[in-house]
């Protein structure tokens, strides 16, 4: 709002400590300077409780908050495309996400979003992603460097998916997104002989899964002594 025009200007409280601002742009924004006491506002049908230096912003493409929710205060803020949400270590159902730790979504293209949660959440794609269909969707766990790490599955209620862990995610959605997903797991692992001795010859059978949803063709396969 820093280069937009400023149309009013009011204090909602006679200790004026409650501003209330709007700009040209048809954002309003409510800011409470008290540093102990709450602020009750009424947008619409909605009633908010804005906390001790809290606020409240609402416009065309964005709704941000600080307010206060059974006893704790909750941080919430949406664009286009950009969403976060601390619920304050308690279940809190945004709208958009429901989840008791922090959670960030960033829209990276039209079918793509990044995503960064402290725990298990449920988010609702659809609020993001052009075109969402579950079907052709895709939840990858990356790594620090946004590396793909392995495939995540993906469940649904009905109103939302379940990210299965914290950690950083890319969640895509479109056949253009398919991709082979090989696998191996312990369980498809054998080595003959089971007990082996100095000097005899071993056999390591692995079996590969393909859990994506498009042919995988040759894939190199290698066997690490140790770590790597």
């Amino acid at each position: 709002t820093g280069l937009e025009e400023l149309l009013t200007h009011e204090w909602l409280t006679e200790d004026r400590t409650v501003h209330k601002t709007t700009f040209s742009s048809g954002i309003t924004v409510v800011a409470n300077f008290d540093e102990k006491k709450t602020y009750d506002l009424k947008d619409g049908d909605t009633k908010y409780t804005l906390a001790p230096l809290g606020f409240y912003a609402r416009g065309p493409a964005i709704l941000q908050y600080r307010v206060v929710v059974d006893g704790r205060t909750i941080t919430y803020i949406k664009t286009r495309d950009y969403f976060f949400c601390d619920p304050a270590d308690k279940l809190y159902d945004s709208g958009t996400d429901v989840t008791s730790a922090p959670v960030t979504i960033r829209t990276v293209e039209p079918q793509k979003l990044k995503i960064i949660t402290a725990s298990q959440a449920r988010i609702r794609p659809e609020q993001f992603l052009k075109d969402w269909d579950i079907k052709t969707a895709h939840l990858m766990l990356l790594d620090e460097n946004g590396n793909r790490v392995r495939e995540l599955p993906i469940t649904s209620d009905g109103s939302a998916i379940t990210l299965p862990q914290a950690g950083l995610m890319e969640l895509t959605c479109g056949k253009k997104f398919d991709r082979p997903n090989l696998m191996i797991t312990a369980g498809n692992i054998s080595i003959t002989p089971a007990t082996p001795r100095q000097g005899d010859k071993i056999t390591i059978t692995a079996s590969i899964t393909n859990s994506g949803k498009v042919k995988a063709r040759r894939s190199p396969v290698a066997h690490y002594m140790g770590s790597i």
